[in-house]
């Protein structure tokens, strides 16, 4: 089928025929087929070139681009209207790009309309019908399959339906479909019946082993059984299966569970054979020996036989005689195990409450003594061993009773009864004594246990510290002493109060050793503050008797007035400190009485002064008319001298005593100041001319005459009535003046007109007296020219008219009235100022006698004004006395209650009311919230004004509030004004011991105080011997603010927490029957931060192995839980998983953290049998001394030597034994010797290794390799319950590298590494192998916690010198070879003596590396291997004789084989003995 069709192009018109694309890919499918069958195909249409038919195509026509689509199109239309059921994926490119045709217009560009056609050309080309590809499917599908792979019946069919596809000359239409569906089937299903070779292979080998199987033979179970369970299998395979190799795979198994089916009489004969092989004869009787040796033979005799089926008769006979033989053998240590069940059943027997671990023990033993058990000398050791075990467990059977007790007084000793108080320390110890003592075997014993085990605990329960005693007994102190009901009045109970707070705190503390330290202080503080407590009454007393001492040494002080408080001192000064309340009393009583006389003590200055306040107040006192001027200074030195206070010094009071005593003698009366001033007068009369001689003398005699009258005049009234009598009787001669001639008239008319010019007024009551004076006046001037007797009469009668007069104008009446009024004011009553004016009036001297009538108007006004202005001297209010400041009068008052009524009293008795304003609570020094309410009093009145300040007491004592911290914590003011209380609490908050999260406190008035300050951590350790180190750790808290009244209140919280990482990890199992059974861990109990990551156990029985561990732990108070996860190693290890959730200390800083410790429970390997016993070496000596540690089951040794000790071993054979010396190994510090030891055929070897002490480490030695590094893979975790790593490898230059399996190699540099996943936790622990290979552990917790395994990478390390293994020289007989090079492998040399030489080898002992010397006759093989044991470098060595050097050795002058042995030797440090010859007894 092919069709001519124009090429399109741009221009080319060259013709060609292309074939279709469907006729392509037919071909191209023909040819597959071809070669699926195995013959060569030619393409039917090959030549591709052929020349068009006659001329058609010339001189054609080129279409245009729009004239080619509609071509195509015209041809898909064509092709798509046939009724055939397309191939749906050639018919979706169709549709598509006729679609795309179709969408082309007329406008479109030939460009497109050409890319439109050629698009459509090959879908229609390429549009198929479903058979046509169901057909080109099932060809290919054939030619993917192998011939090989088939029977060959199958395979032609299938090669036949292929001929049948390919001869097929199909229409292309819907009938040809038809036809070439029904080839595609046919290829289909030729395909499906192919039959592979390998089924028929199983089939044939399955039909063998039936018929092998059920041949009549009896087979044993297992080999049978096994034959059975493939044959099951391969039945299903081969009917089912396609997959060859699986059904290869499945012959190969059936063919060998054929081939290894065994006959049960081969089996039993094989069983008895090994029976007899595991005996050890020498158990053994001789007849009996022989006996079973005899069915031995004959047993190996019917061995030999060929295996079908008349043999299985000979082999089951020859099975039964030799299974009789071993079983007719005896065996004494079955007879000790008899008894030793006997006796357990015995014991066991009894009715009584045994112990579950003892009589786990018991049962576990009499179990295992029950067997079953070899019959072998082995078994023989094993049942003396169980015998051994059981007469031990059954011993050791014990009732619970006991074990209680055992263990109860193993508690009750381990307490530390230095601790207790002397009643609870002999009480346990009597208890623990009691305990010790031997009970009878029997229930009656278990009863009497039980007794004991309650005295024990009774003990321990009531053991008391004597630190808690301490503080029960301090607290019960403070309770009596202060808080009991008609307690003591204290004078300041704070200290005790805050100690007693603190103090019962610690009881609430376990009675434990970590809170002795804390318990102590507390009891020795509150004892100490209740010592130093002190009673208000017994303070007052030792106040008092202190003061009285010092005034009795005040020499300041009269002796009289000391000598009488001495004596009441004598009498009341001896008490000592009051013990109870009525001892309080009798102080009180005591030092008001010693105070008594304290204050009853005289000074002497004040003795002084108050004698003449004595002598000044009685003369005063006197009803006298007293001169004014004197009375005023007397007044006023009184007014001081009383004045003086308590605190006046000597000084002082001496010159208040003088002035006063002064003032006193210059007081005086009016009579007294009036005689004076009448002498005065008289006497100057007495000398004044214008009086008569005569008239003078009787002046001077008068004079005399009244001095002496009144020179006996006592100072007093009657006194002064004597100089007022002589002032009288004197004034009567001065009255009566007799002047010279005229003189008299002149001085009484000049005194009338010195009257009359003072214009001074008279009343009605006085107009007689004045009419008289007026008419005297006038006569007295009209006789002014008469004789002496008329002016003598006249001025007589005008001196009486106007003295009739004097004082009597209403001028004088008013001013002698206001005088009279001042005078009546006291001038202590008013101030100096106010009182001095007023005084200056009455004392300035004015003569009211000569003074003018307005003069006398003017003075008088002005006393009265005065009298008005007069200010009180003083004021009291309730008592108190003020004081005046700047015009006003103030002072401090204090009150019952609040102000009522209050009034200001003046000095003179005055009044004025006071009102009160503000009233504020002021803060008392004494308790916190009790004090004074503060305000101010004012008013105004009398020329004064007041601001008195008062107060009164109010308020109650604030404390800190209960129910918070330092709940009841009293307050005391402190030097700096503010009010403290301290109180004792407890460090540590959810998540940091180290914090404090109690930002503040309430007080009990309803305020509260913000903290302010937390100081930095301090720490103190606390040491218990035996037990882990505690921490105690210190925070002060300061809590600072204002009370409700403002006060500044500060509260210091002392604050402790005792930090106890402490961790005791113990271990267990749980036996079959249940019991737990505990396993001691070393190095417990410890801190957290101080377990190892790793805890390995010493290697454990191998009965436990099936035993079910588990890990407990007693925990500190800083350690939240403990949980534990656990895996088995293939060896059976247990390994425990600890994770444990603490909190961690870094330095000061504290967080939770969890910490993983691995616990390793290794058992012991199973018994090493050496063998070959007749080689056994009796021993070894060490420089002549037996070799300690030497077992004849053990063939390796290593001693330890100095740096320089020498050393010779020598191996001490038995009799009969050869002993020759074999290879030895080299290190820089060690040498390992192997000896082997022969007898009768057997042998042994023995190896002795020397270790010497250095200093120097080698590389190997040196190296420690990097902590491991851990990497979380990105990858997500495949499982919670994983446990698998992503990977294991290295690091290097911080690059990692994953390594396959459980082998590492880590070049120079690199560090061991593991990548896990997100979640797991991951625990390694590491031990070096040996050289330069470490084991690394590692333990993988999964993400859920629980699930845990552990995994073992094997690392080796390469450096550059450990990675070495080379010589640096050899030496033959001392000599070293020449022309040695390291790389140079093999060298022959020359010694005296081929059959008695040494080679020595030389290296470079830093690196680690190791040589092994091998000789064998005359070649030595000198193996250098690296410390990191992947380097091997083999010398070998030739030695020839050489006849000089022999002649040289023999003279001395060589280094002989002896000498070169020596040289050996001693580079070795070691001699080596060497038996070589055969030993005879």
């Amino acid at each position: 089928m092919r069709r001519r069709i124009a090429p399109w192009g741009n221009g080319n018109k060259t013709k060609g025929w292309i074939l279709s694309n469907a006729i392509i890919k037919a071909t191209a499918a023909t040819a597959a087929a071809a070669t699926l069958l195995g013959v060569g195909v030619t393409p039917a249409f090959a030549d591709q070139t052929a020349a068009p038919d006659g001329d058609q195509g010339q001189n054609q026509t080129q279409p245009t681009a729009h004239e080619r689509l509609a071509a195509a199109i015209k041809a898909a239309d064509a092709k798509a209207a046939q009724d055939r059921d397309w191939d749906k994926d050639s018919k979706a490119a169709f549709d598509k790009a006729y679609s795309a045709a179709k969408a082309v217009g007329d406008d479109a560009s030939g460009q497109d309309a050409t890319a439109a056609a050629s698009a459509l050309e090959t879908a229609t080309d390429g549009l198929k019908s479903a058979a046509e590809k169901a057909l080109d499917d099932a060809r290919t599908q054939a030619g993917a399959l192998k011939e090989s792979d088939y029977t060959k019946a199958s395979w032609q069919a299938l090669k036949s339906a292929l001929d049948d596809a390919d001869a097929l000359k199909a229409t292309d239409d819907k009938a040809g479909d038809a036809w070439r569906q029904s080839k595609a089937d046919a290829i289909t299903a030729a395909v499906n019946g192919l039959d592979l070779q390998a089924r028929a292979d199983l089939s044939d080998s399955i039909a063998a082993a039936k018929a092998k199987r059920d041949g009549g033979r009896v087979w044993t179970a297992d080999t049978r059984g096994t034959l059975d369970d493939i044959l099951e299998q391969a039945d299903k395979l081969v009917g089912g299966s396609h997959d060859k190799t699986a059904l290869a795979s499945m012959k190969d198994s059936v063919d060998k569970a054929a081939g290894n089916l065994e006959s049960q009489p081969t089996a039993d004969l094989k069983h008895a054979i090994a029976r007899y092989k595991a005996l050890d004869l020498s158990r053994f009787t001789e007849s009996e020996r022989e006996s079973v040796k005899e069915a031995y033979g004959s047993a190996r005799t019917a061995d030999s036989l060929a295996d079908n089926a008349d043999n299985d008769t000979v082999r089951a006979d020859a099975a039964r005689d030799l299974n009789a033989a071993i079983d007719a053998l005896s065996y004494p240590a079955v007879e000790r195990l008899d008894k030793a069940v006997r006796a357990a059943d015995a014991k066991a027997a009894r009715d009584r409450d045994w112990d579950k671990d003892s009589k786990a023990a018991f049962d576990k033993a009499y179990k295992a003594a029950k067997g079953p058990f070899d019959d072998t000398k082995a078994g023989d050791v094993e049942r003396v061993k169980a015998a051994e075990v059981l007469e031990d467990a059954t011993k050791s059977l014990t009732t619970v009773q006991r074990v209680e007790l055992k263990a109860e007084a193993r508690k009750a000793d381990a307490i530390d009864r230095t601790r207790l108080t002397d009643e609870s320390a002999k009480a346990l110890k009597d208890a623990i004594d009691a305990a010790g003592t031997d009970l009878p075997d029997g229930k009656a014993g278990d009863d009497r246990a039980a007794e004991l085990t309650g005295a024990l605990k009774a003990a321990e329960g009531s053991a008391e510290s004597k630190t808690h005693a301490a503080v029960r007994e301090a607290i019960a102190r403070y309770d009596d002493m202060v808080t009991a009901d008609g307690h003591r009045d204290w004078t300041d109970t704070t200290a005790a109060t805050n100690a007693y707070t603190a103090a019962k705190g610690t009881l609430s503390d376990e009675d434990t050793v970590d809170h002795d330290i804390a318990r102590q202080k507390a009891a020795d503080q509150l004892v100490k503050s209740l010592d130093a407590l002190t009673t208000r009454q017994q303070d007052a007393y030792a106040a008092a008797v202190k003061a009285a001492n010092a005034r009795l040494a005040d020499g300041r002080y009269t002796q009289d007035s000391r000598n009488t408080l001495k004596e009441e001192l004598d009498r009341d000064g001896g008490l000592g400190k009051a013990t109870d309340k009525a001892g309080d009393m009798e102080r009180a009583a005591a030092a008001g009485r010693i105070n008594a006389a304290i204050d009853a003590t005289v000074r002497v200055s004040r003795a002084n002064l108050d004698a003449a306040i004595g002598t000044a107040t009685a003369k005063g006192s006197q009803e006298r008319d007293w001169d004014r001027t004197t009375r005023k200074a007397f007044d006023e030195a009184l007014a001081a001298a009383q004045a003086a206070g308590g605190d006046a010094d000597d000084a002082t009071l001496d010159g208040l005593s003088d002035a006063l005593s002064k003032a006193t003698a210059a007081l005086t009366t009016t009579q007294r100041t009036t005689f004076s001033a009448t002498v005065d007068k008289a006497e100057a009369m007495a000398k004044d001319a214008r009086y008569t001689p005569d008239f003078r003398n009787k002046l001077t005699a008068a004079v005399d005459k009244a001095r002496n009258d009144v020179a006996s005049a006592t100072d007093d009234k009657a006194g002064d009535d004597r100089y007022a009598d002589a002032t009288v009787a004197l004034r009567t001669v001065t009255d009566a003046p007799e002047y010279e001639t005229g003189q008299s008239l002149r001085d009484a008319i000049k005194s009338a007109d010195d009257l009359n010019a003072r214009g001074l007024t008279y009343g009605s009551d006085m107009a007689g007296e004045k009419s008289a004076f007026d008419d005297a006046y006038a006569k007295a001037k009209r006789d002014r020219n008469k004789d002496g007797d008329t002016q003598k009469a006249d001025a007589l009668a005008l001196d009486r008219a106007q003295k009739a007069l004097v004082g009597k104008s209403d001028q004088e009446k008013a001013y002698f009235d206001a005088t009279s009024k001042a005078r009546a004011h006291k001038a202590q009553d008013y101030t100096e100022d106010s009182y001095g004016r007023l005084d200056a009036l009455l004392t300035d001297g004015f003569d009211s006698g000569s003074a003018t009538g307005k003069e006398l108007d003017a003075q008088a006004k002005a006393i009265s004004d005065a009298i008005d202005a007069l200010e009180v001297s003083s004021w009291t209010v309730d008592g108190a006395t003020l004081t005046r400041e700047d015009g006003e009068w103030t002072g401090h008052v204090t009150l019952d209650g609040a102000p009522k009524d209050v009034k200001a009293v003046g000095a003179d008795g005055r009044t004025v009311d006071l009102k009160a304003a503000g009233g504020s609570f002021v803060q008392g020094s004494g308790k916190l919230g009790v004090g004074v309410v503060s305000g101010t009093l004012t008013g105004s009145g009398s020329r004064a004004s007041f601001k008195v300040a008062y107060e009164y007491a109010d308020g109650t004592e604030t404390t800190v509030s209960d129910g918070g911290p330092g709940g009841g914590a009293v307050f005391s003011k402190g030097d700096d004004g503010v009010w403290s209380a301290t109180y004792a609490g407890t460090l540590g908050t959810k998540d940091d011991p180290a914090g404090y999260d109690t930002d503040r406190i309430t007080l009990s008035d309803g305020s509260t105080l913000d903290r302010t300050s937390l100081s930095g951590l301090e720490t103190a350790p606390i040491h218990v011997d035996g037990k882990p180190d505690k921490t105690q750790l210190r925070r002060t808290a300061v809590f600072e603010g204002e009370d409700s009244h403002g006060s500044k209140v500060r509260v210091t919280g002392e604050l402790t927490y005792t930090y106890d990482a402490s961790i005791g990890l113990s271990l267990s199992y749980t036996a079959a029957d249940g019991t737990t059974v505990p396993v001691s861990v070393p190095g417990m109990p410890t801190t957290v931060d101080k377990l190892p990551d790793s805890i390995v156990l010493p290697a454990q029985s191998r009965s436990l192995l099936d035993m079910k561990w588990s890990v407990s732990a007693e925990k500190g108070g800083s350690v939240s839980d403990v949980s534990t996860t656990s895996t088995v190693k293939p060896d059976g290890t247990e390994v425990i998983l600890v994770s444990i959730r603490y909190i961690r200390r870094d330095g000061d800083a504290f967080r939770w953290a969890v910490r993983h410790v691995r616990v390793t429970v290794p058992f012991q390997s199973a018994p090493k049998i050496v063998g070959d016993d007749k080689a056994a070496l009796k021993g070894f000596t060490v420089n002549g001394k037996a070799l300690e540690g030497y077992s004849k089951d053990v063939v390796d040794y290593t001693i330890h030597a100095g740096a320089d000790e020498r050393v010779l071993v020598v191996p001490v054979p038995e009799a009969g034994q050869d002993v020759r010396a074999g290879d030895s190994r080299q290190t820089a510090y060690a040498t390992t010797q192997w000896w082997t030891v022969s007898k009768d055929g057997e042998s042994r070897t023995y190896s002795v290794t020397l270790v010497r002490d250095h200093a120097t480490p080698t590389a190997d030695e040196a190296f420690k390799p990097s902590d491991p590094t851990g990497l979380v893979s990105k990858d997500p975790n495949p499982s919670e319950d994983n446990t698998t790593l992503k990977s294991v490898g290295y690091t290097l230059k911080g690059v990692y590298h994953p390594a396959d399996g459980d082998s590492v190699t880590i070049p120079e540099g690199g560090t061991f590494a593991y990548e896990s996943y997100d979640g797991q936790t991951v625990d390694v622990t590491s031990a070096r192998k040996g050289g330069m290979t470490w084991t690394y552990s590692i333990g993988v917790l999964a993400s859920d916690g629980r699930t845990y395994a552990v995994r073992d990478v094997t690392v080796t390390y390469l450096t550059a010198a450990t990675h070495k293994a080379e010589l640096t020289g050899i030496k033959a007989d001392g000599r070293l070879v020449s022309g040695f090079d390291p790389k140079r492998l093999e060298y022959t040399v020359k010694v005296g003596n081929a059959d008695r030489y040494v080679i020595t080898p030389v290296f470079d002992k830093t690196t680690g590396t190791s040589v092994t010397v091998h000789k064998d006759g005359r070649t030595v093989t000198l193996t250098a291997t690296s410390a990191d044991g992947l380097v091997r470098t083999v010398y070998t060595v030739h030695v020839e004789s050489d006849a000089a050097l022999a002649a040289l050795s023999s003279t001395g002058k060589g280094v002989g084989p002896a000498a070169a042995i020596a040289a050996l030797l001693a580079m070795l440090g070691i001699g080596v003995g060497v038996a070589s010859r055969r030993r005879e007894m």
